[in-house]
């Protein structure tokens, strides 16, 4: 099976620097990793680490909103619920926008690299051989399983990262002059190639508490990923003609886990505020009977597509699906907040799908002239 070719797409994102205040560790690795695995199902992650002689830097690219330079981000933006997670996960990690990018480089040998078998996690020890290096980590899901793609672009000083690469347990590339001299120019760093990491957990280049504080460059060439999918192609199914320029055949979107919501409400819009719904620190209380949804709360929500009708159907709904934890005693089962029974976002999907969304009537029924 060949890994899967990434072309261009349409969202916007945007390079983070990650800044340490203290020890660089995570608090909570568990609460980090299923933080990181949630986010992958909605929206994928690129994370980075640069190294110039002894410092190094971490960042991460991944697709963010209007608002998300001046800390004001649209409600389900991918960049503020990463910054949530690491709140609460990794508090001594903050993010910082860097608008326009990392600088060019002088590179002269990049690697793109898929994990094998057996892989092992590329990290900041790989960088040690090099006086100057970049290493890109791509993560996604596709069709629910973890996918991981690599870049290692050095200088000329030995050893092959080529080489380096492969003693990991991962899949290497060597990329053409042509390429190499191309993937110096981009600010905002993208891994085109990806297949399945089921040995792999997500991570993040976390950095040593040294900031770089690396000079920008221009906006990244939208037609650098598009050469770059075109040779890959070429060497994943003949090896030996390296020269044209086809273009690989668009890849087909899987189809969503997630049912059609109410109104209209589309499968992936779904499936992102459900993932929302469980990370939303407001809706979590130790005060008995003051933790989970009501359609009030949804509704406050703002989320696109999201009005105080929707709000309803979608409280009944999860309730005849068994997705929200009965009420608690003498408590209605409409007013008062109920958190969700259920916490895997398979399983919910799943039982969703199985139940029929409500009609007006029941809507109507359930909720009456409950303001």
């Amino acid at each position: 099976m060949y890994p899967t070719i990434l072309t261009p797409t349409a969202h916007p994102r945007l390079l983070w620097r990650l800044e340490t205040a203290g020890a660089p560790a995570p608090s909570d690795p568990a609460r980090l990793l299923a933080g990181l695995r949630l986010h992958l199902d909605h929206a994928p992650l690129t994370t980075v680490l640069v190294q110039i002689g002894a410092r190094r830097q971490g960042y991460v690219a991944l697709r963010g909103c209007a608002g998300c330079v001046h800390d004001r981000c649209a409600p389900g933006c991918p960049g503020e619920l990463l910054r949530r997670l690491l709140a609460q996960a990794a508090p001594a990690l903050t993010l910082r926008p860097v608008p326009r990018g990392l600088a060019a480089r002088p590179t002269t040998r990049v690697v793109l690299a898929t994990p094998g078998r057996h892989p092992q996690p590329l990290d900041a020890a790989l960088l040690t051989p090099w006086p100057e290096a970049r290493l890109v980590i791509g993560w996604r899901t596709h069709a629910a399983r973890l996918q991981a793609g690599a870049l290692l672009a050095v200088g000329a000083d030995d050893p092959s990262p080529e080489a380096a690469v492969q003693a990991r347990g991962w899949r290497a590339w060597p990329l053409p002059a042509r390429l190499t001299r191309r993937w110096a120019q981009v600010a905002l760093p993208t891994c085109p190639l990806h297949a399945g990491a089921r040995n792999l957990t997500p991570t993040l280049c976390i950095p040593d508490g040294v900031d770089l504080d690396m000079p920008t460059a221009a906006a990244v060439r939208p037609e650098i990923d598009a050469r770059l999918a075109n040779w890959l192609t070429l060497v994943m199914a003949r090896p030996t003609t390296l020269g044209a320029d086809t273009a690989p055949a668009p890849e087909e979107a899987p189809p969503s886990r997630w049912p059609m919501g109410p109104q209209g409400l589309a499968p992936v819009a779904l499936g992102a505020l459900v993932a929302q719904i469980l990370a939303e620190p407001s809706f979590q209380s130790t005060r008995k009977g003051q933790s989970g949804i009501t359609k009030g709360r949804l509704a406050g929500l703002k989320y696109p597509g999201l009005s105080e009708p929707v709000a309803r159907s979608l409280v009944v709904w999860f309730d005849r699906a068994g997705v929200l934890a009965p009420p608690e005693d003498g408590q209605g089962p409409w007013r008062a907040p109920r958190p969700f029974a259920l916490t895997d976002l398979d399983r919910i999907a799943t039982t969703l799908r199985a139940t029929p969304l409500p009609t007006n009537e029941d809507v109507h029924a359930a909720y009456g002239g409950i303001g």
